[in-house]
């Protein structure tokens, strides 16, 4: 007997699968957004002014995000 394979199973397989690579695009785009205003920041207020700082600290958490999902840039 084989195996019943719902097509609503394959069907949430490939959404899954899209929205994973949806939230993957959306971490990256992140990141890359607070890398630019972090050297934004940087360029006006210095690294000592608490706004930079605070941007850094976001890049950060986001950068250690990725480095711990494994998340590969295309």
């Amino acid at each position: 007997m084989k195996p019943f394979i719902s097509l609503s199973g394959i069907n949430n397989q490939k959404q899954n699968k899209m929205e994973k690579e949806q939230m993957i695009e959306i971490i990256l785009q992140f990141e890359k957004e607070l890398w630019e205003e972090r050297n934004e920041m940087f360029q006006l207020f210095g690294l000592n002014d608490e706004g930079t700082q605070r941007i850094i600290t976001q890049w950060c958490v986001i950068s250690n995000l990725i480095d711990k999902l494994q998340i590969k840039e295309p």
